[in-house]
């Protein structure tokens, strides 16, 4: 029997590359992303998802946004908001639900994160914050 992997933002970009690599190596896959109806910042929906499957051997929180503006160039913070639930939530939600499978599997967790996480990055203030945020929520 194949292990079981679960990729958030798995239908393009470095998502579908780890979906690609994954089954390359034998996993069977499920991606959750926003083209397959996926929001990973809804509760209930992460919980069903989870729920439904027959096992997790594999979370790989892959799925977020970016922003490119300098800070004084932001003339509404919701953006601000938005960014923060999706690169930092948006691993929490899924890690939080999908931990108790992992544990009886004893299955990996993987979050992709960013160098700008590390460093500033210019124009991305925000996206960097984020970034901060996963990686202090992740090592800890």
């Amino acid at each position: 029997m194949a292990e079981l992997a679960l990729v958030t933002g798995g239908e393009s970009g470095i998502g579908k590359a780890i979906v690609d690599a994954l089954e390359a190596k034998g996993y069977e896959v499920r991606s959750a992303s926003r083209r397959t109806g996926f929001d990973l910042l809804d509760r209930p929906s992460i919980t069903r998802l989870v729920n439904s499957l027959p096992r997790l051997d594999l979370l790989v929180n892959n799925a977020g946004m970016g922003m490119l503006a300098r800070f004084e160039d932001v003339t509404d913070l919701s953006l601000y908001e938005r960014l923060m639930r999706v690169n930092y939530l948006g691993s929490v939600y899924p890690t939080f639900y999908a931990l108790p499978h992992l544990q009886r599997s004893r299955g990996q967790l993987v979050a992709v994160s960013s160098l700008a996480g590390l460093n500033g990055v210019p124009l991305r203030t925000a996206y960097a914050a984020t970034k901060h945020a996963q990686m202090g929520f992740f090592d800890s």
